[in-house]
């Protein structure tokens, strides 16, 4: 399966470290339970791959100038080699000035304009967000050829829709973005060969979106 392949590709990719340990921080603010969860997810796997992970936790109230000098100096570590920014973040932090000052060589989750814009331009050598990088491998892994595929992604966020329909064209497949606002959202997925959907809303897709043979990735939680 998909890990089991991933999980010998990072093995190989190791072994030319020359003994480096690599650094993951997981920077979360507040205590919700779902990102408290997320976080435990990614200890876990990095972890297994011996990657050392260093937690940063900040208060749900922390101020956007404080949060900002303690990013910063996260971002300038030698030691952290990826940084893993769990979001939404509070309301009075400026996501879009943490997004512009994130080191694009440790962006794990591809926020930085740099690396959107490089999937953009079919740059390979950017980060995509996981997310939307996942759903690609398993395609992969399941040995689909996207070339001429009709796909149809239902929803349009900047972590997943986006980014992915992209990295679908990219692959040149034939891809139509709908969203929770698409009027008789049945007449697209209904015809579509691959179906991603990344909406967030529950019980949105039923049966009758759904056609016969299809491929169907769900992002939701």
């Amino acid at each position: 399966d998909t890990v089991e392949r991933l999980s010998l590709e990072i093995e190989e990719e190791k072994k030319n470290l020359n003994g480096l340990v690599p650094g993951a921080a997981i920077v979360r603010v507040g205590n919700k339970q779902d990102d408290i969860a997320y976080e435990r997810g990614a200890i876990k796997t990095l972890n297994k791959y011996g990657v050392k992970c260093h937690t940063y936790a900040f208060p749900e109230d922390i101020t956007h100038e404080e949060f900002m000098a303690e990013f910063k100096a996260i971002n300038e570590s030698a030691h952290i080699h990826g940084i893993l920014l769990l979001r939404p973040l509070p309301s009075q932090i400026n996501s879009t000035e943490i997004e512009y000052t994130i080191n694009p060589l440790k962006d794990i989750d591809g926020i930085s304009p740099l690396n959107i814009g490089k999937i953009f331009n079919e740059d390979k050598s950017g980060f995509a967000p996981c997310t939307a990088e996942a759903a690609m491998e398993m395609l992969k892994t399941l040995d689909v050829d996207l070339c001429g595929k009709k796909v149809v992604i239902v929803g349009a966020g900047m972590v997943v829709g986006r980014p992915l329909s992209l990295l679908m064209l990219s692959a040149n497949a034939t891809v139509t973005v709908c969203n929770v606002f698409t009027k008789s959202l049945v007449s697209y997925t209904k015809n579509a060969e691959v179906l991603v959907v990344a909406t967030g809303v529950r019980n949105l897709i039923k049966a009758e979106h759904v056609a016969p043979g299809s491929i169907i990735i769900d992002v939701g939680i």
